[in-house]
């Protein structure tokens, strides 16, 4: 396996310019994609591209820093991900992953 060494940012708001930031002084090759244009302007050192798509071409690793579920519904239905079932599922299989969206009680 090689070592990732290009990173693919999608939200380069308040936490994924940060995030970011940190990436690129570490020595990683940083591209994002954010639909805001003070997001994308404020991103020093970000290779900016036009779609979440070009992200992905030349990422070996994309990272998902948005806010809410319906921003990450766009930018997954933008890619036309072969997901195996809807965008809305595979971000509740995350979400449950993650530990969010678990019915209360339920471990």
């Amino acid at each position: 396996m090689n070592a990732i060494r290009k990173v693919g940012m999608l939200g380069l708001g308040k936490m994924g310019a940060p995030m970011a930031r940190h990436l690129i002084a570490k020595g990683y090759n940083v591209t994002g994609y954010d639909p805001a244009g003070d997001a994308r302007r404020a991103a020093a050192g970000v290779s900016i591209v036009d779609s979440p798509r070009e992200v992905t071409k030349g990422s070996d690793l994309v990272i998902v820093v948005v806010g809410f579920d319906h921003e990450v519904e766009a930018d997954l239905a933008r890619l036309s991900l072969p997901l195996g079932g809807t965008v809305k599922e595979a971000i509740t299989a995350l979400k449950i992953r993650l530990g969010y969206g678990l019915p209360h009680g339920a471990e």
